[in-house]
């Protein structure tokens, strides 16, 4: 792994705001070094070139973000990314397969994103420590997750690369995997009334329980709607809408718990749960699904 770390441009990007503007201070001292890995995340998280960031760039509390890149770095946040990325990468047998040739960027973004790891010709993880802050708990969490889509991408091969082509069912089952593989790298338990899973699933005592609740409910609403394409409407509505809830209790990320729901389905049904991760980290989502149906007898 090749650990890049912008604090430095980051502070530079601020000395220059008084001069330029938040805006072109961002873009000259900031975007500018890291133009190809931004571009990638725009257009796969916002599809979005830099230009729609201006809001949120002028938006940002540059001050606050470098003060929780501080604390990040100062609470032992790089040293626990390292041990985190080398356990995920043991666990899942990644280095024999791969190597370690992927780039890990430290950065401070504008306070969306905690972490992505996008489809990319180099492949990179991208971590903001604006969201994810000191706690290594967290840091654990969000950065296994993203190594596992890093992963998964490179083990799926260009079939994964073609994100245009994904249903609704491959990536609530990407999420899933994330979800459940970053709650096995920090050995605990598969229960969803497991302190960590709120953690890993980005969820309240609330929301999780809504779930729970209505988990037979939720499976099959999502299910329904697996064969169609992935479009922001159904992403906003079921994936990144976060924990915050509506009238009903339901949160916006509920599709996470769908996912991991059917993940842990198929862990509790086989003989090494380690393994059986290996396995279905390799599986298109369409394979998942008919491993999950069998384990649990469902048509």
């Amino acid at each position: 792994m090749n650990i890049i770390v912008s604090i430095h441009d980051y502070r530079e990007t601020i000395e220059n705001i008084p001069a330029k503007g938040k805006w072109q201070a961002w873009l000259d001292h900031y975007y500018s070094r890291y133009r190809q890995m931004f571009d990638i995340i725009f257009k796969f998280l916002y599809m979005a070139d830099v230009q729609a960031m201006k809001p949120h760039v002028e938006a940002c509390d540059f001050a606050q973000c470098l003060k929780r890149f501080e604390a990040f770095i100062e609470h032992g946040g790089l040293d626990k990314t390292r041990e985190t990325l080398t356990r995920s990468e043991e666990l899942l047998g990644y280095g024999s397969e791969f190597g370690s040739d992927y780039d890990v960027f430290i950065m401070a973004g504008i306070g969306h994103a905690g972490g992505t790891a996008p489809p990319a010709p180099n492949p990179f993880i991208y971590l903001g420590t604006e969201v994810i802050g000191s706690d290594p708990a967290k840091i654990s969490s969000i950065v296994s997750h993203e190594f596992h889509h890093l992963a998964r991408i490179r083990m799926l091969g260009m079939e994964a690369l073609k994100t245009a082509a994904f249903t609704f069912a491959e990536l609530i089952l990407t999420e899933g995997l994330a979800t459940v593989f970053s709650v096995m790298i920090q050995d605990q338990d598969l229960d969803f009334g497991a302190r960590i899973m709120k953690t890993a699933l980005n969820m309240t005592d609330g929301a999780l329980s809504y779930c729970v609740a209505n988990h037979h409910a939720l499976i099959r609403e999502i299910l329904s709607l697996g064969e169609s394409q992935a479009t922001p409407e159904l992403t906003v509505k079921y994936l990144y809408s976060g924990p915050s809830t509506d009238s009903q209790g339901r949160p916006g990320n509920v599709g996470y718990y769908v996912g991991a729901a059917i993940v842990m389905d198929i862990l509790r049904n086989s003989r090494n749960a380690a393994q059986m991760m290996q396995q279905l980290t390799r599986m298109p989502g369409r394979e998942i699904l008919q491993l999950w149906r069998e384990a649990v007898d469902r048509p």
